[in-house]
């Protein structure tokens, strides 16, 4: 995990996993997990819990490009704190919904409004309900179903924002998840992607995305950007392609 994230199970210390494993090691129980940010990181980002369950596979488990991407948007709101105002923001494959609770609290801290969608298959809508409550957000945060490449809901349409992390680790999903990144994104859109790279397949996703949106690397000197390098988990900035 990245140096500068402590994650306390209460239920105990997970096992060690293997490093090529795609799912980090989670015993299949439901668990309560303690995200910390410590002194690398933002003051700006919260500490928050979440209950995260192996059961349904890997979306019900905290992957570490969240953790990543929300340190990001602690930064960012640390610079801008208007910068989500009054603004639709969408999560692809949300899974526990990390970024989203980790957001909604950042957000409710400032007294912003914003309206946040995370979303994922129908199998996890439980536990990311349960995740709301937990971190008392649910004014904030609408869970709702979405399957990628499938229709999305016109209370979803045309976002301020898409944040996505740890969604390319499925090859047969690929096309399903720029299908899905088509129909959401407008002119305007802005796109925050995170990735952990994994295997040689995903630089065929990346060619995939290349042709539809102009793809640009994160490279601002933000406290936690030396620790993310060098776990292989990039951040990028995506936009619509002219046509």
């Amino acid at each position: 995990m990245l140096g500068g994230l402590v994650a306390g199970i209460e239920a105990g210390d997970d096992d060690e996993g293997d490093e090529d494993a795609i799912v980090p090691a989670q015993g299949p129980s439901v668990k309560r997990q303690t995200i910390c940010f410590d002194e690398s990181f933002p003051s700006a980002a919260p500490n928050f819990q979440l209950l995260v369950d192996a059961g349904p596979g890997c979306g019900g488990i905290t992957w570490p490009a969240a953790e990543v991407l929300t340190a990001y948007l602690a930064n960012i709101l640390a610079l801008n704190p208007s910068w989500l105002e009054g603004k639709r923001i969408v999560e692809l494959g949300a899974g526990t919904g990390a970024v989203s609770m980790a957001l909604a609290r950042m957000m409710k801290k400032r007294g912003s409004r914003t309206t946040i969608y995370s979303t994922d298959q129908a199998i996890l809508l439980d536990l990311m309900d349960a995740n709301t409550v937990l971190n008392d957000v649910g004014d904030t945060v609408n869970v709702r179903e979405l399957s990628w490449g499938e229709t999305i809901a016109s209370e979803m349409q045309t976002p301020d924002i898409i944040l996505a992390a740890d969604c390319v680790y499925f090859e047969p999903a690929f096309p399903l998840l720029m299908k899905t990144l088509r129909l959401l994104a407008t002119p305007t859109s802005e796109i925050l992607f995170c990735y952990k790279k994994r295997r040689k397949a995903d630089k065929r996703f990346f060619v995939m995305l290349r042709k539809v949106f102009t793809v640009t690397a994160v490279v601002e000197d933000f406290v936690c950007h030396r620790d993310f390098r060098r776990e292989a988990i990039f951040l990028y900035r995506l936009s619509l392609r002219s046509r």
